[in-house]
């Protein structure tokens, strides 16, 4: 699959979720999350974000800090919006791996 192709998905994806529901902070946060990503992507062929941009891309939008970031991940992960893994998050926008 092209990066132009998989860029369009991703962005189809996106507005599928954001048209479903409404779920105020929850998707306020998959958006900065995915800013993070793409601040990122041109840099690094990471398919993950790093935690420490995560934390302080959230961290800086809500002013919340590391261990309630931690949670909302938690929670974000249990709605299957992202996989949290040993380096970092991977969104998923609800697609079951």
């Amino acid at each position: 699959m092209s990066k132009r192709k998989r860029i369009s998905k991703r962005k189809e994806q996106i507005k599928r979720i954001v048209e479903k529901m409404k779920l105020g902070l929850y998707n306020k946060m998959l958006v900065k999350i995915d800013e993070a990503g793409k601040e990122i992507k041109g840099n690094s062929q990471q398919d993950y974000i790093p935690f420490p941009i995560v934390f302080a891309k959230l961290g800086r939008c809500f002013t919340l800090k590391r261990v309630e970031i931690w949670e909302y991940l938690k929670i974000l992960e249990e709605l299957n919006f992202l996989k949290i893994e040993s380096k970092g998050v991977k969104l998923g926008y609800g697609v079951k791996e």
